[in-house]
């Protein structure tokens, strides 16, 4: 019987974009109910840092975009909002979506992860919050 040796292989880093984001689904599986899991969107050190993210939990709101922002998340940074964006100042956060949530929302439930970096926050105008946001690729979106 002959043996052959398994070259160990690094993993790739798995580092967000300091000025975007990083979307992915995490803890996908089955259980007695059905579907679990959640889509992950990491938010860059530095994007936080322009939105304002003081606080180790800050409440933000997501916005699915249609007509000229079809295709695209916002992510808008609102004291009322249903989310939680939880990190640290400096290093970064992370905002945890529920697949209930997502599919309600049109994003689909299983897609490969994916960076968008470069991503400026959106001036506020007549009182409106901070807010930025980015494309999803098509994988993200549910087919309807």
């Amino acid at each position: 019987m002959s043996w052959n040796t398994i070259a160990r292989v690094d993993p790739v880093a798995n580092a967000c974009p300091v000025d975007g984001v990083r979307v992915s689904t995490w803890g996908m599986g089955k259980d007695g109910a059905g579907k679990r899991g959640y889509i992950a969107i990491q938010i860059g050190s530095t994007l936080a840092a322009k939105m304002g993210f003081a606080a180790e939990a800050v409440s933000v709101r997501l916005m699915m975009g249609s007509d000229n922002n079809a295709g695209k998340l916002a992510i808008v940074l609102d004291p009322t909002g249903g989310f939680q964006a939880k990190g640290k100042p400096g290093k970064g956060y992370r905002i945890a979506v529920g697949l209930r949530s997502a599919a309600q929302a049109g994003l689909a439930t299983e897609f490969p992860g994916f960076d968008r970096a470069g991503i400026e926050v959106i001036k506020p105008e007549n009182g409106q919050p901070r807010m930025f946001s980015f494309l999803l690729t098509r994988q993200a979106i549910a087919a309807e």
